[in-house]
């Protein structure tokens, strides 16, 4: 459902896209750096999303910028 981020340019259409999939997919909150889960179910479901989402950023994320961010990130799985 992702598209793929190949071109700097293209910014605004596939951050346009990647959010609106998210908010399709309920995964959203991953993307809101103000997000904080409630309780320790919220917390395990988020950590389950977060595993998710950085799995579509590995595949998608194409450009040079994209690989360095997504690979800083490959430890924590920080989305």
């Amino acid at each position: 459902q992702f598209t793929m981020f190949k071109h700097e340019k293209y910014w605004d259409t596939w951050n346009r896209e990647t959010n609106a999939t998210a908010h399709a997919q309920n995964v959203e909150q991953i993307l809101d750096q103000t997000y904080i889960p409630l309780g320790p179910d919220q917390h395990d479901l988020f950590q389950e999303k977060q595993k998710y989402m950085y799995q579509v950023f590995v595949k998608n994320c194409q450009t040079d910028k994209g690989k360095e961010i997504v690979r800083a990130y490959e430890s924590t799985f920080n989305a």
